[in-house]
């Protein structure tokens, strides 16, 4: 590799480009160079970076850094101050054929579970092929050995009606006896963890 790159200064790009990959009729070879001039330098290669390389990132290798982000972000906050962090606890739920962890759950007869959810995903296909594996976590979870309450603390699809309907949909289809279900944006993060504060203390002090 040192023999590439001479201790002289190339003249230019293509000069480089040639010793890497020399133009001899090969299948991948380096298109002819273009130039321009942009006077927001910081801004061209950020619109380059989005377009050609963000773009291809695939989002469920980010997902699990992304749900993280949105309890911490958004809702840990509100669960702290409101003293609900410290009754949280580990809780695996079992059904007929699997069981799930979930990190962050209190018990007053029904086992009250929160899971993280980001929905503030580049592309609509990675926010609809998360739902659906959703989907079919909650098909197992309708057969849950204990009644659950699940609460999905979500972050924002923004203005697309369309697919809030669909995740809605999908979601919620699953309640059942056993199994409710709760969708909770960020909007609505301090609400539910008033609603959460008072139903813990009205146990605690029912005990």
């Amino acid at each position: 590799m040192n023999d590439i790159f001479s201790s002289e200064f190339e003249k230019s790009i293509s000069d480089i480009t040639s010793k890497i990959l020399p133009s001899r009729d090969n299948s991948l070879y380096f298109s002819e160079l273009f130039s321009a001039i942009d006077y927001n330098l910081e801004g061209a290669f950020n619109e380059l970076y989005n377009r050609l390389v963000s773009l291809y990132i695939p989002d469920e290798h980010q997902q699990i850094n992304t749900d993280n982000a949105t309890w911490a972000r958004y809702y840990k906050t509100y669960f702290d101050s409101y003293g609900i962090s410290a009754r949280l606890k580990p809780h695996k739920v079992k059904t007929n054929h699997d069981e799930f962890l979930f990190d962050k759950a209190w018990k007053n007869g029904t086992w009250h579970c929160f899971q993280a959810l980001s929905l503030s995903l580049k592309r609509e296909d990675s926010i609809r092929n998360k739902i659906y594996k959703w989907s079919g976590i909650l098909d197992n979870l309708e057969n849950a050995t204990e009644p659950i309450h699940l609460y999905f603390l979500t972050s924002s699809v923004g203005k697309n009606k369309n697919l809030r309907t669909f995740i809605d949909n999908n979601i919620t289809r699953h309640e059942n006896s056993k199994l409710k279900i709760t969708l909770v944006t960020e909007q609505e993060a301090e609400k539910i963890a008033k609603t959460v504060q008072k139903e813990i203390i009205e146990h605690e002090d029912n005990k």
